[in-house]
């Protein structure tokens, strides 16, 4: 296992740490307690989240908790860092990138649809690299299969009688999400349920 492997796994490890801890908080001073325990524990694997909860039972009394701190200082400490953390939107992948590029070069539409549609694709056929030969072969089967939504461009452009089928296989679709109508419950015979409770 190589360096960046491990502090990849040891990051993972601290973060399903504080998930399955909330009384941890996070803020410089804790978190320093925690890697000095580990770091003087060499037995302790950083990569373990085993790990870090045994630091945390043993570095309680050196650690600071909500209850310690003043309203200004928990604010400062948590909740302005969550707020902006919340805010910053996360980096698209390479295969995000490379994904985008096979929708609008093909005349797709980059949805969450399509997008799912290449991803359960990829997973019943047991892909799991997402290169781009591999992304190109599900778009285009799935393509050739009008299982994607095309681009609003590709729809303007596109000959009467292929837009049927696209019309055709969103109408089929659409009709299937619908619900089936249930046979009636009343006794064979009962023409409604007021006469059936009268009669009874």
């Amino acid at each position: 296992m190589t360096d960046e492997e491990k502090s990849r796994l040891a990051v993972d490890a601290a973060l399903a740490f504080m998930a399955a801890e909330p009384a941890f908080i996070a803020i410089p001073t804790n978190s320093k307690v925690i890697v000095e325990y580990l770091e003087s524990h060499p037995e302790l694997e950083p990569i373990e989240t085993a790990s870090y909860h045994q630091a945390f039972r043993e570095c309680h009394d050196r650690l600071r908790f909500e209850h310690q701190m003043s309203a200004e200082e928990f604010k400062q400490a948590v909740v302005i860092p969550t707020f902006r953390k919340q805010q910053q939107k996360p980096q698209p992948s390479k295969s995000d990138l490379t994904l985008k590029d096979l929708f609008e070069s093909r005349g797709f539409r980059d949805s969450v649809k399509n997008r799912a549609a290449v991803n359960q694709y990829l997973r019943e056929n047991n892909v799991e690299d997402y290169s781009l030969e591999n992304l190109s072969r599900a778009v285009e089967t799935l393509g050739n299969c009008l299982a994607l939504e095309l681009s609003d461009a590709a729809i303007e452009h596109m000959p009467s009688h292929i837009y049927k089928k696209v019309v055709e296989q969103e109408f089929r679709e659409r009709q299937q999400k619908q619900p089936q109508p249930q046979p009636s419950e009343r006794p064979f015979g009962v023409r409604s349920w007021s006469e059936w409770i009268h009669n009874k």
